[in-house]
């Protein structure tokens, strides 16, 4: 219901934040979305939080903080076989080794 649109509201006003470089907005907005969907028990939306928060990380140089949600996020989608979200973490971590490597 309402929690679950407040949940996606939040994930694309975070998305939007980070790509405008609104990093503060973005980490609170996303990480207010983890903590809805966590409860609301949404792993497909859980995973896509967890995605964007390494994102990120990723751009603040935090390599081993975004590998690890990146990590997470792909250890569910596993158990759900969300193709999508696997690619997306793969990518994700990829680039983390590029990086770091």
């Amino acid at each position: 219901g309402e929690y679950a649109l407040l949940a996606y509201t939040l994930l694309a006003v975070g998305a939007n934040n980070a790509g405008n470089a609104r990093w503060t907005e973005a980490e609170t907005n996303l990480s207010e979305a983890v903590k809805l969907v966590g409860q609301l028990k949404d792993k497909r939306q859980w995973e896509d939080c967890l995605s964007h928060q390494a994102h990120l990380e990723f751009y603040h140089g935090n390599f081993a903080t975004s590998r690890e949600l990146y990590e997470r996020a792909m250890h569910s989608a596993k158990e759900r076989n969300d193709k999508q979200i696997q690619n997306r973490c793969n990518s994700g971590i990829a680039g983390v080794l590029l990086v770091t490597n």
